[in-house]
């Protein structure tokens, strides 16, 4: 598990150290374990993901990218509500879209 800043640094310990595997525990890009604890802990709470609807409210940071990723695969809807100006990375919403609409799912912005 590493714990970095640049992106660029964890997909360099992957070529690295390939084949095992590398978790990215924080970059700048996404924090994957951040959004598995929330998305845990809303399971905890709720008993199930499937069929919920997440508004996320902040900046479209690396845990608003990590949660598109994550929800486009397990809700109904992620809605993430961010400041003009501070977006999540467009690649990474175009992607959630795509696989939600592949599994009938919606992931939208607050425009």
């Amino acid at each position: 598990m590493a714990r970095v800043f640049a992106h660029r640094t964890i997909l360099d310990l992957v070529k690295i150290f390939d084949p095992s595997p590398v978790i990215n525990g924080l970059s700048d890009f996404t924090h994957p374990c951040q959004g598995l604890a929330d998305l845990f802990t809303i399971y905890e709470k709720k008993g199930q993901l499937s069929g919920l609807k997440l508004a996320y409210v902040g900046d479209g940071n690396n845990v608003a990218n990590s949660l598109i990723y994550g929800c486009s695969t397990s809700w109904n809807g992620y809605w993430p509500c961010v400041p003009e100006g501070y977006e999540p990375d467009s690649r990474v919403v175009s992607e959630g879209r795509e696989e939600a609409r592949k599994r009938g799912k919606v992931v939208t912005n607050n425009q």
